[in-house]
């Protein structure tokens, strides 16, 4: 059951987390023309983001 939860605030996360980071316009910090670096920081950093934030709130159920 654990499993099946944590999966879910995963996937619930994962657009909150790429929302914010969109909104913190990181392809300025960029070069010109570099897409797919742009697109690949923003899925690695939502995943790596989602990941830490679903392991947060696992330790936080853990502990009731």
């Amino acid at each position: 059951m654990e499993k099946y939860i944590y999966v879910a605030v995963f996937l619930l996360f994962i657009p909150i987390v790429f929302k914010i980071l969109m909104a913190l316009h990181i392809e300025h910090k960029f070069e010109k023309g570099a897409i797919w670096q742009i697109k690949c920081a923003y899925i690695l950093g939502t995943i790596l983001i989602a990941e830490l934030l679903t392991q947060a709130v696992e330790r936080i159920f853990s502990l009731f």
